[in-house]
């Protein structure tokens, strides 16, 4: 792998955060730390935030939305959360119920994330998870750009965030992940309808095969929504549609929290192949859906 160029565009935008620092810190806004820290220290990292496919901008995650959202080949994302320049990353802004790392973590773990960042644009702070179930994520990395020794500062930033060492290490490890898995298929249909299961590690009683699918693709679709539509719109029309008038559909259900519908008209074992089908599609493991 060639080693990152960018020595000297780097370190004079920290130059420039510094004197933004000295002579603005207390007036620099949430959005202004986003324009003239955050974007350029990514650029000189060599991403791009012209392109949609490699940088979204309040990417959707539930009802609520992370400020930036990194996008790999692999299909691997990189979820990246922005405080004002003088906010603290430790304590709860104004108003707030959680902590901007709390925020994070809910934001990473509803997605499927596992490696999120934290900026006030002078802080950066860098987290990963091992396991996809787990709602703690470990600190990798944490440096002060004004107050840190500079070659240490921009040595860990292209270690953690240069764009191209990102890549290389996601394409690793989706390669290793489906190895891993390369055995899984479709599991077969259960012998008993359960009256709980265990989505997403949480347990949840219900009523019926209909009630087992919704609860399931609703869960699914607010952890991967774009690549939930994509898989959606792979399926057979006359079953699952991603659509506001789904006329293609017979005894039509809309999946909670989308515009997918699903056929209610439908026997057990379709709708158990549904679930176990998207399951696979969207890369999640067997234990996001257990019959208890």
């Amino acid at each position: 792998m060639k080693q990152p160029n960018n020595s000297d565009s780097l370190n004079d935008r920290i130059e420039y955060l510094t004197k933004l620092y000295t002579t603005y810190r207390a007036d620099i806004s949430e959005r202004e730390t986003l324009a003239y820290a955050v974007l350029p220290i990514l650029r000189n990292l060599d991403w791009d935030d012209s392109k949609i496919e490699e940088m979204k901008f309040e990417y959707p995650v539930g009802a609520k939305k992370v400020d930036i959202a990194l996008l790999l080949p692999s299909g691997n994302k990189i979820f990246i959360e922005a405080k004002a320049f003088q906010a603290s990353l430790s304590r709860r802004d104004p108003g707030s119920k959680k902590t901007p790392r709390e925020q994070l973590f809910e934001y990473c773990h509803a997605a499927g994330v596992q490696r999120g960042v934290l900026t006030n644009g002078r802080e950066w702070r860098v987290y990963e998870r091992e396991a996809t179930n787990s709602q703690e994520m470990d600190l990798r990395l944490k440096i002060n750009l004004i107050k840190d020794d500079r070659d240490t500062v921009i040595k860990n930033l292209n270690q953690f965030l240069w764009k191209e060492r990102v890549e290389k290490a996601s394409f690793e490890a989706t390669g290793n992940r489906k190895t891993a898995r390369s055995s899984t298929e479709m599991r077969p249909f259960p012998s008993r309808r359960p009256k709980t299961i265990k989505v997403f590690w949480r347990k949840r009683k219900v009523n019926s095969w209909r009630e087992i699918m919704l609860v399931f693709l609703a869960e699914a679709h607010k952890r991967k929504p774009e690549e939930f539509i994509n898989a959606v719109r792979r399926r057979p029309k006359r079953f699952v549609e991603s659509s506001e008038k789904p006329n293609s559909i017979k005894s039509p259900l809309q999946i909670p929290g989308s515009n997918v519908w699903v056929s209610g008209h439908a026997g057990a074992k379709m709708l158990w192949g549904v679930c176990e089908s998207m399951r696979i599609a969207l890369g999640f493991s067997e234990k996001v859906l257990r019959c208890l």
